[in-house]
């Protein structure tokens, strides 16, 4: 319970403010647990600008009670909603149940009539059992023990990739300032090698394509992600194992008969 609640930085309500000191001083959770959880946070609240300055300055300042639940933000919720279900099993291949077999479905429970549109709403369910959605390819479960890993889900429909040209390898030193001191990599304790950002010319210099051909095998059309990671030195400490670089969805059409 108290690994799920860190491993999303931060909950909706107040079971963590309530119980997270008690759980560390019973060794329930970790106090690294919880800076990582900070250290994610702040990260965020960086990227957004929080404290660059004035704060209503800021792209977000202004904000008010009239910039909230509008048609536009309803929809992009919605949206949000249907391509971030998961779906993690299906055995014999029950779903999408067929609308001429099953043409009604009753969701049952306090959440049926709920129009959150940003959480679990009724509507969104319906669309994923029928599969009238193209949101099954996709999702993510995080736990420590990684019981399902991220990016990881299931589809009505499977796919097959064939990668048609990457980079093999990329030279720092090209793009390092001409005034910079050191012409060569610097290397930390452990000997990985680096480079500081500053002494760069530009990090969108760095930026490389990846192509890859996916095509949707199946008898229905679907939705699916494309991800493409890199995977850091064993010898970086606390480092992440795999570190996301990029990811599109792309709507693939089932191939005829």
């Amino acid at each position: 319970m108290y690994v799920q609640a860190i491993a999303v930085d931060i909950n909706y309500g107040t079971y963590m403010p309530y119980n997270a000191a008690f759980a560390i001083e019973n060794g329930r959770l970790q106090e690294g647990d919880v800076e990582r959880a900070l250290q994610n946070l702040m990260t965020v609240l960086f990227l957004l600008g929080f404290f660059d300055g004035d704060p209503l300055k800021g792209p977000f300042g202004r904000l008010g009670s009239q910039d909230v639940c509008t048609k536009e933000h309803q929809g992009l919720a919605l949206k949000a909603v249907r391509q971030g279900i998961v779906l993690l099993k299906n055995d014999k291949k029950l779903l999408p149940l067929n609308k001429n077999g099953v043409p009604s479905l009753a969701i049952i429970g306090s959440g049926a009539k709920s129009q959150l549109l940003g959480g679990y709403s009724g509507l969104t369910h319906a669309e994923i059992i029928y599969g009238s959605e193209h949101c099954i390819a996709f999702g993510s479960f995080l736990h420590r023990g990684a019981i399902y890993h991220f990016g990881h889900g299931l589809s009505y429909t499977y796919y097959t990739y064939k990668l048609l040209s990457a980079l093999n390898r990329l030279s720092l030193l090209r793009f390092m300032k001409s005034g910079a001191g050191k012409r060569e990599l610097y290397q930390t304790e452990a000997g990985v090698e680096y480079i500081p950002t500053n002494e760069l010319l530009s990090c969108e210099m760095l930026s490389f394509s990846v192509q890859m051909s996916v095509m949707n095998m199946d008898h229905m059309d679907g939705s699916h992600v494309v991800m493409v990671y890199s995977r850091a030195s064993r010898a970086v400490d606390g480092a992440r194992k795999r570190n996301l670089l990029d990811s599109a969805r792309y709507i693939l059409e089932h191939l005829s008969d």
